[in-house]
């Protein structure tokens, strides 16, 4: 759904890494969103589909961040996209939509209308147990407002289990960085990164009545997540859409009705190519409009 291009320029010289998506889901009109800092990606880009990027590591204090992100819809922005609920910013995040609640005018701003990045669980990032990233969660929540969750399994993972100690590998361990350890997951703990998954943090919301509201799901799409050994990158990407519908009970959360599956990040740092896109709209098409749950080969 959230379709990262971050940083743009005025040249736009991104352009060619993203176009796919703009022509393979946005234009058809899916929920989908780019997702980019000012200047504004294109003048073709309808304004209902881009959604401004904002970072919580450049605001000193919570005021100065809520001032911020009104200001961005005050200018006209459809949508605010916040990065990202971890260990070092989901205080400053949480105490920005405290001020958001307590006002009735603010909040008749930002609910529906913000969302939040929330980071993989990998060293530094945070447990999403922990009570500093559940405050955040909740306080997202209760502005009405959704998530978007970063899974960035990598490819060379799913080939040497490195991640879980050389325990799991393949689709194993794509399950359990998906899903946690121990939530409806049959196939063993795998990440240690990721002891509390996706079925966690929708346990989580749904206890709290907040079942409504979205969480929409983030793939790595760059060379460090998809490129490893003879591996096929776009194969690797139509490989996390076919686990998640296969295995997750979860396949809704990447369907076209709810934008599919968002990438981070299509820029020219990330890759070498600027034909992947195409092969995300491939797998978008397959699995999200198509609910296929057919497994592409990989090769390692």
């Amino acid at each position: 759904m959230f379709h990262a291009t971050m940083p743009d320029d005025a040249s736009h010289t991104y352009w060619p890494y993203w176009d796919q998506i703009k022509t393979g889901i946005i234009d058809p009109g899916y929920p989908s969103y780019i997702v980019s800092a000012p200047p504004t990606p294109l003048a073709s880009l309808p304004n209902a589909r881009w959604a401004r990027w904002v970072s919580a590591a450049n605001f000193a204090n919570a005021t100065n961040m809520a001032n911020f992100i009104l200001g961005m819809f005050n200018q006209g922005a459809a949508h605010v996209i916040v990065n990202e609920i971890s260990a070092p910013y989901a205080q400053i995040i949480r105490d920005c939509n405290m001020i958001f609640y307590a006002n009735p005018a603010y909040m008749s701003i930002v609910s529906g209308r913000l969302t939040f990045y929330v980071a993989h669980q990998e060293t530094g990032m945070g447990s999403w147990a922990t009570t500093l990233m559940r405050d955040g969660f909740f306080s997202a929540w209760s502005i009405g407002c959704g998530l978007a969750v970063e899974q960035y399994p990598r490819a060379r993972w799913w080939c040497n289990g490195e991640a879980s100690g050389g325990m799991y590998t393949r689709d194993p361990y794509l399950l359990n960085y998906f899903l946690g350890k121990g939530y409806g997951n049959t196939w063993g703990q795998g990440s240690p990164y990721n002891e509390y998954g996706f079925s966690y943090l929708i346990d989580f919301r749904n206890g709290y009545g907040f079942g409504s509201l979205p969480i929409n799901i983030v793939f790595g799409v760059g060379d460090n997540y998809a490129v490893w050994g003879a591996i096929n990158p776009g194969d690797f990407i139509k490989r996390l859409h076919a686990v998640w519908n296969r295995y997750t009970g979860f396949a809704s959360f990447i369907s076209a009705a709810s934008g599919g599956a968002g990438a981070w990040n299509w820029r020219p740092a990330d890759m070498t190519t600027t034909s992947r896109d195409q092969r995300f709209v491939e797998a978008f098409n397959t699995y999200s409009v198509g609910g296929s749950i057919a497994l592409p080969s990989l090769t390692c």
